[in-house]
């Protein structure tokens, strides 16, 4: 439901203006006004996915992982929001042809390669799940990263980074088999950590 998800990106954004001081750099590396894209991050909080979309406009459809819709509200929240579930570790193929058709349909997807959450200071290994998407959608993949103040209390800083959104013809995924995809994700990890600014042997 597209109005349940801008009414709550609203709320939340004016609750998050007055408990955290948020600065976002590289915002003008974020498309306008268009989807069909990949919004590629790390993984260190349960907020992370709230932070990464107050300045991106068309709707962010994140894939998370399924555990967390469970419960008759989980399945609600998860279906107004539009989130998109996925059984980690079983598989889960449709889960991936769905975000590749939103992501055709012209929706931005939300991903974190890493598939949980690790410290920022020690990222986790990526997988390979964004690099697939993107081979069967050719679509373009935005880097991101977000680092937290630590302990992060009341106003405290996070820092929101948006790197070089990298063309579909740039992600070396012309091959078919697992090497392109891991060249693919090798790519965009290492874009990540830049902008996390984590040595690129932590992930």
């Amino acid at each position: 439901m597209r109005w349940f998800y801008l009414l709550a990106r609203s709320v939340v954004w004016a609750a998050f203006l007055l408990a955290f001081s948020i600065q976002y750099e590289g915002r003008e590396n974020i498309p306008q006004r268009r989807g069909g894209y990949i919004l590629a991050g790390n993984h260190t909080s349960y907020l992370d996915p709230v932070v990464l979309v107050f300045p991106v406009r068309p709707w962010v459809r994140f894939l998370a992982k399924g555990e967390l819709e469970k419960g008759f509200w989980g399945k609600r929240l998860f279906s107004a929001l539009g989130i998109v579930p996925i059984d980690r570790g079983s598989g889960d193929l449709s889960a991936i042809e769905r975000c590749a058709a939103l992501t055709r349909e012209g929706h931005v997807l939300g991903i974190f390669p890493e598939g949980t959450r690790y410290p920022q200071e020690a990222p986790g290994k990526p997988k390979s799940g964004m690099a697939l998407i993107a081979k069967m959608t050719g679509a373009d993949v935005l880097p991101c990263a977000v680092r937290y103040q630590r302990p992060l209390r009341f106003r405290g800083r996070i820092l929101v980074r948006y790197g070089r959104i990298i063309p579909a013809s740039e992600l070396d995924l012309g091959d078919d088999n697992p090497r392109a995809l891991r060249r693919c994700t090798k790519q965009v990890w290492s874009e990540i950590l830049k902008l996390l600014e984590v040595p690129e042997d932590a992930g």
